[in-house]
């Protein structure tokens, strides 16, 4: 099957809800509301929130991981007595520096997400800033060689185009 973009909703859309809906949105809403206040859901947020991070530094390529390893994080809280010798890449106080940072980034981003925070350039500049506070380099394809190699990671911001760069200990946390 071939791609095709999304139609738009029928005009009589409204016939397509079922009864069923309104009743089980309270249900859903009363259950919801009893996880927020059972504790269990600060556990479950937080473990994902590990797991976001962990996955992010992965996918990234920041650093390798055991899935083993990446099972205890995320169950124990990221501690650098939990990762063994050899279970990474890079230095296990790198790896650790790096997962925090992306999990602060990422609890910025379910404040965005939850509404507490607006999309701004400032915003955009803060995340990339907490992102990037402890890495040092960075992927670059070298395009006639077909191959990528590490280099250093330039944390420059521009506000407009042809105006002064801003270097990292420029920009603040807030």
């Amino acid at each position: 099957m071939r791609w095709q973009p999304i139609d738009n909703l029928p005009q009589d859309w409204q016939k397509l809800a079922s009864s069923e809906l309104p009743p089980l949105v309270t249900v859903w809403n009363e259950q919801a509301d009893r996880l927020r206040n059972s504790g269990a859901f600060k556990i479950f947020m937080e473990k994902m929130r590990r797991e976001i991070a962990i996955e992010t530094g992965i996918i990234e390529r920041l650093y390798t991981i055991d899935r083993g390893i990446t099972r205890l994080l995320i169950e124990q809280g990221i501690n650098e007595a939990l990762i063994p010798h050899g279970a990474t890449d890079r230095s296990i106080k790198q790896v650790v520096a790096l997962i925090q940072d992306q999990e602060m980034a990422i609890e910025g981003l379910f404040d965005f997400v939850g509404g507490q925070r607006s999309l701004t350039p400032f915003y955009v500049k803060e995340l990339h800033q907490l992102l990037t506070i402890n890495q040092t380099n960075t992927e670059a394809l070298i395009p006639s060689a077909g191959q990528i190699i590490s280099v250093p990671l330039i944390l420059e911001f521009r506000l407009v185009p042809g105006a002064k760069l801003l270097n990292k200990s420029d920009i603040k946390l807030c």
